[in-house]
């Protein structure tokens, strides 16, 4: 999914742990479809055993076409540079956050760790 707006991040490394943050935000979607991911972390994400230790907190959105009670969460794909966004809307678990439920002034601030 590519879309227009504004982005703003920061990271943090010890050893082979990298804590990121960021601001995300869009004024429009440039026909956007598919699944969202995140893309520009700053170090590839292992590809190991240990890749799936960590995971990305939403801690605030904006502009989202999700029904009250749904909660977006994310993690980083192994050997990747990406956050992949899911979102908690059953009993069953997760499942991945479409395009369609972003709208043209979505917007959201993470939080999270992962393994390099």
């Amino acid at each position: 999914m590519t879309m227009s707006g504004s982005t703003t991040g920061a990271y943090t490394k010890i050893g082979n742990r990298i804590w990121i943050s960021g601001h995300f935000s869009t004024t429009g979607l440039n026909g956007a479809v598919g699944s969202v991911r995140i893309y520009g972390l700053p170090f590839t994400a292992s590809g190991s055993g240990n890749a799936y230790v960590g995971g990305v907190l939403f801690n605030w959105g904006q502009g989202l076409a999700i029904t009250a009670g749904e909660n977006l969460t994310g993690y980083v794909q192994p050997s990747s540079t990406y956050v992949s966004v899911r979102i908690w809307n059953s009993t069953a678990g997760v499942s991945a956050f479409d395009a369609a439920e972003w709208t043209d002034d979505g917007g959201t601030t993470i939080g999270g760790m992962y393994v390099a």
